[in-house]
């Protein structure tokens, strides 16, 4: 098949790694070509074989920097004429169909977080009429969880479960605490508890009630935590002002130097091997890459679950401990578990890597040539 995937970006993001990842995994046997804003920091890795497209002007934002990627995409389909359009988020999906009126070419739009919020963090009108009007126009909508299928319903005429993959090859477990990496090179575990995302989204992320929890924590187990060491460790890219808040939240808490921001990481595959547990506290969350990331690197993962998402990840397997979102007692209770019972700690460990094969490319691009297969089958009746 030829394929084209529309992207705003190839940087800093989950949604555009995934992008990037499908594009990878896709062109091993199909013509694949990335349209994207090259203009800007390239922070995943694109394969030789996918073609590369820059779509954008110069302008940095606005209407015309998004009516002339329109028209640049526009000559992209007709000089490609693609059987597919994939559209990563909700903006590129509707350039996608702008882009292509009159040409016949099917769009696949992708959605890359939860269709329903919590009253603490709710949805805005907006994203509201995306999710459920503007995402009519498209001929398959792909959702990352059997949660949001449900709650969209009969409301769009074809919704596809479509997980994210995975694109870190699992790590193997030789011992109680030293693990092999995809070249056989050993790594072991440290007292680190790991939070990834971006910082401007920490009221999204949960951060102020990872927090909360690891004040908890910390008078539990100070001594326990003094003697080896654990420090609670978030990295992630700031934006806006989340950094400021949350450190202002560290000294209002008095957690002193137990707590560090690393940031915006390209290390993170290292950061995974180094942390014994990852915490993954979000008020809501479309699916937590992340999470699956650092399963396959041999973290024992406690996570909040909004609404059966984060245990869809899980499946039925003990690879991780479980609580509800927005509560910091039950946070502290499970990461206080996993910190003092090195026996849960490791079989978690053990069980998270197994789990994350399931999520690997190989996998997942099967699940999307099915997809698209069938959506090019469909537009030639």
């Amino acid at each position: 098949m030829k394929l084209v995937i529309v992207q705003s970006r190839v940087c800093f993001g989950g949604a555009e790694h995934v992008g990037v990842m499908l594009a990878n995994a896709l062109s091993v046997h199909h013509d694949v070509v990335l349209a994207t804003n090259m203009q800007l920091e390239v922070s995943y890795a694109i394969s030789d074989s996918v073609k590369v497209r820059n779509i954008f002007p110069s302008i940095p934002h606005g209407v015309k920097k998004w009516t002339g990627a329109i028209q640049e995409l526009r000559q992209l389909f007709v000089q490609e004429k693609p059987d597919v359009a994939i559209g990563i988020l909700s903006t590129c999906s509707f350039i996608c169909k702008v882009a292509g009126v009159g040409l016949g070419i099917p769009v696949v739009a992708t959605e890359h977080d939860a269709f329903e919020r919590p009253e603490s963090a709710p949805m805005s009108r907006g994203n509201a009429f995306s999710k459920y009007w503007l995402n009519r126009l498209f001929d398959v909508v792909t959702v990352l969880t059997e949660a949001d299928k449900q709650v969209i319903g009969n409301r769009l005429s074809r919704v596809v479960v479509m997980p994210n993959p995975l694109s870190l090859q699992p790590a193997t477990m030789e011992g109680s605490n030293l693990f092999n990496d995809s070249e056989g090179k050993s790594f072991a575990k440290k007292p680190i508890v790991l939070a990834a995302g971006r910082l401007d989204s920490w009221h999204c992320k949960g951060f102020d009630v990872l927090l909360e929890a690891w004040v908890k924590v910390h008078a539990r187990c100070k001594d326990n935590i003094q003697a080896e060491g654990w420090r609670l460790c978030i990295a992630g890219k700031d934006e806006a002002d989340g950094l400021s808040h949350l450190q202002s939240l560290v000294r209002k808490l008095e957690l002193g130097d137990s707590v560090s921001f690393l940031g915006f990481r390209k290390d993170m595959v290292r950061l995974y091997q180094e942390a014994s547990v990852f915490a993954l506290s979000s008020r809501y969350e479309g699916f937590g890459l992340v999470l699956v990331e650092a399963m396959s690197q041999g973290c024992a993962c406690v996570a909040t679950d909004y609404k059966g998402r984060q245990k869809e990840i899980f499946g039925d397997s003990e690879c991780g401990l479980l609580c509800p979102p927005e509560d910091a007692e039950a946070l502290a209770e499970a990461l206080q578990s996993v910190m003092t019972d090195a026996t849960l700690r490791h079989r978690l460990q053990k069980n998270a890597i197994e789990r994350s094969r399931f999520f690997m490319p190989l996998h997942i691009v099967k699940l999307w040539e099915q997809l698209l297969s069938e959506v090019v089958a469909a537009r030639k009746k």
